[in-house]
């Protein structure tokens, strides 16, 4: 219930394209794997999300071809550099891949937003130690690697 809170704050065009409520995360050897539906009546027609350790996440949305991969790289403590690619299995732009892009756009918007608030919260001198939601076993997980084993 929490995911599908956060989500429907944080990406509402996201929460209302896809099941929220049957959101999944796996743990595997150096990568998580996330998928839901596209709606409650559609279980074969997945939007699926690999976070592979360190930095490189490759999405794979319902649809011909919609794949896009984010790569994160580190510029210095504060700041990292994004790099988006999109591919696709036809070069041929048509309605629903215009539409696709500006969704995935939105989304990345609502990111790039997010991601600079809680930097700059994390900066605060209110900021003294954070906890993580029950479901974000993805995040859970990756700060596990960088302990290492207890």
């Amino acid at each position: 219930m929490t995911t599908t809170l956060n989500v429907n704050i944080v990406h509402p065009g996201f929460a209302k394209s896809f099941d929220i409520s049957n959101f999944c995360t796996t743990t595997h050897d150096k990568f998580t794997y996330q998928y839901m539906s596209a709606s409650k009546n559609a279980e074969s027609d997945q939007a699926r999300f690999y976070w592979i350790w360190p930095n490189m996440m490759i999405n794979v949305y319902p649809g011909d071809g919609n794949v896009n991969t984010i790569q994160v790289i580190p510029v210095d403590a504060e700041t990292s550099l994004g790099i988006y690619r999109d591919y696709s299995l036809n070069e041929k732009t048509t309605i629903e891949k215009e539409d696709y892009f500006k969704f995935v756009d939105q989304v990345r918007q609502e990111d790039f937003e997010l991601v600079e608030k809680s930097q700059k919260g994390l900066n605060s001198q209110s900021f003294t130690n954070g906890i993580f939601s029950p479901t974000e076993h993805a995040a859970v997980y990756f700060h596990e690697l960088i302990e290492g084993p207890p």
